[in-house]
């Protein structure tokens, strides 16, 4: 369009020294880039609908404003994601969405805004915490990048304390301690919410 052409004029002209290589990704690389992670979402939409019986698809709910509001907000998203499992993931949840084959706790809009805007950090240490609520291990503690078993002390670096304050704001995860932290105390104890148990069983099948 004009306005797509101006305002790569625009760029071009006025940001000194990258102004030409943005224009370029913008209208080449950027392009390229979109397309690849649209072939892979259909690729696993392919898949998935492959493996669903006919009688099981929804034909009235393909025709709804629901399922394309849910189609457009998909594309949006995963043209933003550089993570393969993350556009996989969100495929799987558009074609279960088909058949109606979600959770009645969270919408699959909603699902898809929770995986699109997970890290990789908060996916780990939300992985850690459902690993150890399982095996009922709460010592939990950041090494670099990533989260380990620490038997050595109970602390909690600033990474891992964003990190988990992170994924309370999304509701995946509640606190439920309120031990003080102090040198000798236990360390404070977050277990998965309902639809923290939905993320993590999508992140993990």
């Amino acid at each position: 369009s004009s306005d797509a052409v101006c305002l790569r004029t625009i760029i071009s002209a006025t940001i000194p020294h990258v102004g030409g290589a943005i224009n370029t990704f913008l209208t080449d690389r950027g392009a390229e880039i979109a397309k690849e992670r649209l072939n892979l979402f259909c690729e696993k939409t392919t898949f998935h609908l492959n493996k669903l019986e006919e009688e099981k698809v929804d034909y009235a709910y393909l025709k709804s404003e629901v399922f394309y509001d849910l189609l457009f907000q998909c594309i949006s998203k995963i043209v933003r994601l550089k993570n393969k499992e993350q556009i996989a993931l969100i495929a799987y949840i558009f074609c279960k969405s088909i058949s109606h084959n979600l959770n009645d706790i969270v919408s699959a809009e909603d699902l898809v805004n929770l995986i699109a805007e997970l890290s990789f950090d908060e996916a780990i240490v939300l992985k850690m915490i459902a690993d150890y609520t399982v095996n009922g291990h709460q010592d939990i503690d950041l090494v670099g990048n990533c989260l380990v078993n620490s038997n050595l002390e109970n602390k909690m670096t600033g990474k891992l304390q964003f990190l988990l304050k992170r994924l309370e704001s999304k509701g995946l995860i509640v606190y439920i301690s309120s031990t003080p932290m102090m040198i000798g105390a236990p360390p404070p104890c977050y277990c998965l919410t309902e639809i923290g148990k939905i993320v993590i069983d999508l992140l993990l099948n």
